[in-house]
């Protein structure tokens, strides 16, 4: 930049006397030949300098332009990286999502099997227990409720909307509950259970206000 500026003065000072010298031309008893002389040579020098100062704009240019591509290239792959830390948000989240539900899962026979030792040992958490999975626990339903809720989300999975039951007069229903299109299996699942739940609970009749 600072021979770029220079050379610029440079060229502004030919110019200058360049013009000086045209206007000493005009003037009575000026010596002509050799004013012409210096004129010409002031031109061949201005030549030279312009010559070097597109020289210098050629490289200040490409300078630009590398500067250019360079800021081009530092947004590629800044944009890269914020995709990358947003992909890594996205798994950590999917990540502790599904570890949350592997977790409540390891333990819940666990908290079945306490939840109904303490039915046993106090009235008042046995009536408090009533009409839930702990219910079905403490009266040995539970593997009929977890047998009939497997059916039910699987039925759901492979893309069936309604499963055959066996009754006990040796008819069928078609009760069971539909898994809504693109529904979360998590969801379903829940409705799932919720269904087999109410299915096997004593005195229950299926009803769509029980949240299935």
């Amino acid at each position: 930049m600072c021979l770029l500026f220079l050379f610029c003065n440079q060229r502004k000072e030919i110019e200058t006397e360049i013009d000086d010298l045209a206007a000493q031309l005009q003037k009575p008893g000026s010596d002509k030949n050799e004013i012409a002389q210096e004129i010409v040579a002031l031109h061949m020098k201005l030549a030279s300098v312009n010559e070097k100062l597109e020289e210098k704009h050629d490289k200040l240019n490409k300078v630009h332009q590398e500067i250019a591509n360079l800021k081009e290239s530092y947004d590629s792959r800044m944009e890269m990286v914020n995709d990358a830390i947003e992909s890594d948000k996205l798994i950590t989240n999917y990540l502790n999502h599904h570890v949350s539900i592997i977790l409540k899962a390891s333990i819940l026979d666990q908290v079945l099997s306490d939840a109904a030792r303490i039915c046993r040992e106090s009235h008042d958490a046995t009536a408090l227990a009533k009409d839930t999975f702990i219910d079905d626990r403490n009266f040995l339903r539970w593997n009929d409720v977890l047998k009939t809720g497997m059916q039910v989300f699987l039925a759901g999975i492979n893309g069936a909307t309604s499963v055959a039951q066996t009754s006990g007069g040796g008819g069928t229903t078609s009760d069971m509950p539909w898994r809504e299109k693109d529904e979360d299996y998590l969801h379903w699942a829940w409705r799932a259970m919720q269904y087999a739940h109410t299915k096997h609970y004593p005195g229950n009749k299926l009803r769509k206000s029980k949240g299935y």
